[in-house]
């Protein structure tokens, strides 16, 4: 959907249904315990993409390395934010 409107040096990476519902790991969803459901939902589906995110840029070898609070480190320059759309 996104990849012929953004450059090619763009990675994307799209929520699947279950990123929206699987939960996280206990110390992040301790982050969104009092969050509406809309926001959990949102909250999760960021963190699932970016890990299939970061399983995708090892797989290619662009990666270096993942550093403390799991910055992305790379072989080349890149902004790693998450948008979110409906």
């Amino acid at each position: 959907m996104f990849k012929g409107l953004l450059p090619s040096s763009v990675a994307v990476c799209h929520a699947t249904p279950e990123m929206w519902e699987t939960k996280v790991k206990p110390d992040e969803e301790a982050r969104i315990v009092k969050a509406v459901d809309k926001r959990k939902r949102e909250f999760r589906a960021g963190r699932h993409a970016k890990k299939s995110w970061i399983k995708t840029l090892i797989s290619s070898a662009i990666l270096i390395g993942i550093g403390y609070g799991l910055a992305i480190i790379m072989g080349q320059p890149t902004d790693p934010n998450i948008s979110l759309t409906d």
